[in-house]
């Protein structure tokens, strides 16, 4: 199915206070999505066959059905919650929490989706009741992971689960330079960590992957990089993205394609009491 492009975003312009973190200042965060929105879907959307295996886990691990209530925090353009809606038919419209609108507008107008304009805690703190969360690369902006996570238990509806998807850090395989794959690693969030604070929250959690081989034609990687795809670039000053390309630049000479793998954790909290 296809959906028309751009939308307005439901709901208030969030509060400017932050719950990021990792290394990454709010106003930074704040400039890449913001700057990062009209290309987000042609640099993170890898390829169909990368975000139908996404998809495909998010659906198995999350058990969707179709009278499931869908919740998906910094789902930014709806990129996943789409693929999701192609995969179940769900009665209830998606709701997609993002803090930046300028992503939000990208959802198409005639989705089944509820665009939000709101940070992760503060929705969390007084959002509707809910049967399934999605956190889709987002859980690492957020400081105040406990709270977050205890917000969402209290809004669960009983065996409603929470899935927190992001790239493992102890894995990190990018074609980057050495500073860069050194703040991807302090960066992203340790899927131990998230562990326990399900566990201590009440959630009863468990822990999959997914490893996923890209090949990607030199070129454009060289260009996702300079646009700042990832926000653990977006923090490093620009003489030394600069350097960091050079770098990849004559060390890929020659070379057509990149190939690497890209490892995802799949943490799961299930409400079962």
């Amino acid at each position: 199915m296809s959906y028309q492009s751009g939308r307005t975003p439901k709901g208030p312009e969030p509060p400017r206070r932050s719950s990021t973190s990792g290394g990454v200042d709010p106003a930074t965060i704040k400039k890449h999505y913001e700057d990062l929105a009209d290309s987000y879907d042609e640099f993170l959307y890898w390829s169909p066959d990368f975000v139908g295996k996404m998809a495909d886990k998010i659906v198995d691990m999350l058990d969707l059905q179709p009278d499931d209530t869908l919740v998906d925090i910094g789902g930014g353009t709806g990129m996943y919650s789409l693929a999701l809606l192609e995969r179940v038919e769900l009665t209830n419209p998606v709701t997609v929490v993002d803090p930046f609108p300028e992503m939000l507008a990208r959802i198409p107008e005639d989705a089944p989706i509820v665009p939000v304009a709101a940070e992760a805690v503060e929705f969390s703190a007084g959002a509707p009741g809910c049967s399934k969360v999605l956190m889709k690369e987002a859980i690492h902006h957020v400081g105040n992971k406990s709270e977050l996570i205890g917000n969402l238990y209290d809004r669960l509806d009983p065996g409603g689960r929470v899935l927190l998807v992001h790239v493992d850090p102890h894995q990190v395989q990018y074609p980057l330079f050495d500073a860069a794959l050194d703040n991807a690693r302090n960066s992203f969030a340790d899927p131990d960590e998230l562990i326990r604070i399900l566990d201590s929250a009440g959630f009863e959690p468990r822990r999959d992957e997914l490893a996923y081989h890209h090949e990607v034609p030199t070129g454009h990687y060289h260009r996702m990089v300079e646009r700042r795809y990832m926000s653990i670039l977006t923090s490093l000053p620009e003489e030394q993205l600069t350097a960091g390309l050079d770098e990849m630049r004559a060390r890929d000479q020659g070379t057509d394609t990149l190939r690497f793998t890209e490892t995802f954790s799949y943490v799961l909290g299930t409400k079962t009491r």
